[in-house]
Parts: structure tokens; C-alpha cells; sequence
């Protein structure tokens, strides 16, 4: 899957997953198996999970969890980790190859209490 387009969204993309290639919520459980996700765009994160905002003060997540495995993510644009994590969701990630550009863009990121 493939995804192009600019985000002025600002905290919406990294807390939330505006713009995210993949974005999994909701107390969902997405499970990802030899994929190949890029994103070409600022803002826009390769795989998302948002946990609902759990995971501050303590607080559980909504039980939203991405499994991915055995997969290829690629992302150009600033602002766009490989795997994004916030809000109490979970990743449990796998013989993966990771590539990021852009600033700001590590090939794993978490925030407001993701994990």
C-alpha cells in the first residue's frame, strides 16, 4: 500500500495517526504479514496504532494492537516514523526492514504512552 499527500496536522499525526499509511484503532487488532507500506508524504507515519489515549496517568489503552511481521515499510516525508505507537496502544513487530528520511522520522516511534 501506498501513500502520497502532505498533512498540515501537526500534533494530529503524531499523536492521533492523521495521515498514517496504516492506521489501526478502536481497540482493533490488525495483523500485517509480508506488506509493503510507504509513505511519501510529511505527517505521515507508515503504521499507526492509537490506543484511544490511555496510557496517561496510568490510564489502560482501548486494547488497539498492530502484530506486524515480516514486512517492509518505507517513508520519506518529515514527521513520518516507520512505526508509530501512542495513546496505551501496542506493536509487536517482527523481521521487518524499516527505511525513513525525513527529520524527525525514527524507524520506531511512541508517544503518549504507546508501547
Amino acid at each position: 500500500m501506498s501513500k502520497t499527500g502532505d498533512s498540515d496536522g501537526g500534533d494530529n499525526c503524531n499523536f492521533y495517526g492523521q495521515n498514517a499509511a496504516v492506521l489501526v484503532k478502536d481497540g482493533t487488532t490488525a495483523t500485517i504479514t509480508g506488506a509493503t507500506i510507504t509513505s511519501d508524504a510529511n505527517g505521515a507515519n507508515g503504521v499507526f496504532s492509537y490506543g484511544g489515549n490511555g496510557g496517561q496517568n496510568g490510564e489502560d489503552g482501548d486494547g488497539t494492537k498492530v502484530i506486524i511481521r515480516d514486512s517492509t515499510i518505507t517513508t520519506t516525508g518529515d514527521g513520518s516514523g516507520g512505526i508509530m505507537t501512542t495513546g496505551g496502544g501496542t506493536t509487536e513487530a517482527s523481521n521487518l526492514t524499516v527505511h525513513t528520511s525525513g527529520q524527525s522520522s525514527a524507524a520506531i516511534r511512541t508517544d503518549r504512552g504507546g508501547g
